[in-house]
């Protein structure tokens, strides 16, 4: 994702000193002044950017909206979001930015009745999975097939018909 979205804004790995590391790793190296900006895809709120920003004022770069909705139009797994204000400390006004969807990706030989199942647990455990991360609320029945960047296997299609969302 950083990759895709510095590439549409003109930058590409030969301009910076990019570090492959993790969230975790990011955030210390930004609390320690190692490193001057991150690009993360996280839940939010995140507990690492929560951490983060109790210790160190930083700053939320905004992907304004013509640029998300180009990127969206060129990948459609990624949509314009807004985090609002307050959602960390020091984060005075609304963050605009990007989301993605999450997908389970299968082999196109996965069996059927199983990717079947996956889904079809996923949807009848919804309260619990969203006591695990606020995000989860947002996943619904209703959108859970749109923006979808690969083909849904047979075992998805299978679930989506039963449940009305696709013909």
């Amino acid at each position: 994702m950083a990759r895709l979205i510095l590439r549409e804004y003109g930058i590409t790995y030969d301009d910076i000193r990019e570090q492959f590391i993790s969230i975790p790793e990011a955030t210390a190296a930004m609390k320690d002044g190692n490193i001057d900006v991150g690009i993360a895809t996280l839940g939010t709120p995140a507990p690492t950017l929560m951490d983060l920003t109790h210790y160190k004022k930083i700053r939320f770069l905004d992907i304004e909206t013509d640029m998300a909705d180009r990127i969206n139009k060129k990948f459609p797994a990624y949509f314009p979001r807004t985090i609002p204000a307050g959602t960390y400390t020091g984060m005075t006004k609304p963050h605009h930015t990007l989301a993605w969807m999450g997908l389970f990706i299968v082999h196109k030989d996965f069996p059927g009745e199983l990717a079947y199942d996956i889904l079809k647990a996923v949807f009848d455990h919804k309260p619990e999975l969203d006591a695990i991360h606020v995000q989860f609320k947002k996943i619904l029945l209703e959108n859970a097939n749109k923006g979808m960047s690969v083909p849904l296997h047979p075992g998805a299609i299978r679930f989506f018909k039963e449940k009305g969302l696709i013909k």
